[in-house]
């Protein structure tokens, strides 16, 4: 269950190039095999962006999530996180050089053949960097596919992975994309793009709507495993689920 949030959290600080000019909106359809649906929709336009999910996962309290993560482009290295349950958000700081251990290691694309996706023809390839593997669906005919193709998140791509894949012709954008953690219980999880047009996105889009308060609680990627969580006392435990419950609503 950690691993499959991280993804989804992983999906919402994706930021694009800023030669991206014109704007576009993408929408996923997420499915995993071990209960956590929903969607995720993201916008570009003029070097912001802003990604909206929503999730079923019943092990979560309250039953799921409803988030978005909003990135200007005057302010690239922060993040606002939007709680849509509770109408909540809180700042969130990176740095260009942050990187997992993992991103750091190369690697091993498998070309499989050539297939379909939806209306997109597709290069299909295994990848596997460190204990991640992802089977991918990689296309070329998203227009300017090269400007969203820059997209960043721990799953969704590195340096590193979209040079393998380039050195492989097998770079573009991911019109499906698979993954699961090597020794992990979590399940899988699946990406599948269900829609992409480019139309102009209003500014509002890209503030944070009024109303919404500055908190300064958990953030939403610390979720922990079964395994962590037995490792806790019960006032431990009992704390921490006061905490999901501010973070994502009654």
């Amino acid at each position: 269950m950690k691993k499959i949030f991280l993804l989804s959290v992983a999906c919402l600080t994706l930021h694009v190039a800023t030669n991206a000019q014109s704007g576009a909106h993408i929408e996923y359809k997420l499915t995993s095999d071990v209960g956590a649906n929903g969607n995720i929709g993201v916008y570009f336009s003029d070097g912001n962006s802003r990604t909206d999910m929503t999730m079923a996962i019943p092990q979560l309290p309250g039953g799921g999530i409803d988030m978005s993560t909003i990135t200007q482009k005057d302010k690239k290295d922060t993040h606002y996180q939007l709680n849509n349950n509770n109408k909540t958000y809180k700042e969130i700081s990176s740095k260009p050089s942050d990187k997992t251990a993992e991103e750091n290691q190369d690697c091993e694309v498998t070309v499989l053949g050539h297939e379909k996706i939806g209306k997109y023809n597709c290069t299909h390839v295994n990848l596997k960097q460190g204990k991640t593997n992802r089977e991918m669906w990689m296309t070329t005919e998203i227009p300017d596919y090269q400007h969203y193709a820059s997209m960043k998140g721990k799953y969704m791509g590195n340096e590193k992975m979209r040079k393998a894949l380039a050195d492989k012709n097998a770079d573009g954008f991911p019109a499906k994309m698979i993954y699961k953690q090597e020794g992990g219980h979590e399940g899988k999880m699946t990406l599948e793009l269900v829609k992409f047009e480019k139309n102009p996105v209003a500014a509002e889009k890209f503030q944070i709507p009024p109303g919404y308060t500055k908190s300064e609680g958990t953030s939403a990627g610390i979720v922990p495993n079964a395994q962590d969580m037995m490792k806790m006392t019960p006032e431990e435990r009992a704390k921490m689920l006061e905490q999901l419950k501010k973070q994502y609503g009654k």
